[in-house]
């Protein structure tokens, strides 16, 4: 029968050991925690810069907090960029 486990296969299952991912000290429930406390963060500083800003100043500089974002991100996992998605990003700032 194809698809079935036969005695040798079990021995394979059964590893003690924890998936890789699992090795982070930090559990489900904390990152959710830390991650609402980080929005929570973001909006007040959002109201009080919209306080000290006009509402087209605000839109601006959050486009190009996005477009710096992007950047940064491409520099640190260095994924490649092609030339449209270059013009993309320049015709975003």
């Amino acid at each position: 029968m194809e698809g079935a486990l036969s005695a040798g296969d079990a021995e394979d299952y059964d590893d003690p050991s924890p998936p890789p991912s699992s090795s982070s000290s930090w559990s489900t429930g904390q990152l959710l925690l830390l991650d609402a406390i980080f929005y929570h963060l973001q909006s007040v500083s959002a109201y009080c810069t919209m306080r000290c800003m006009s509402p087209v100043s605000q839109s601006v500089a959050n486009t190009l907090k996005r477009a710096l974002l992007v950047w940064a991100s491409i520099l640190y996992f260095g994924n490649p960029v092609t030339s449209s998605g270059v013009l993309g990003m320049v015709l975003v700032v």
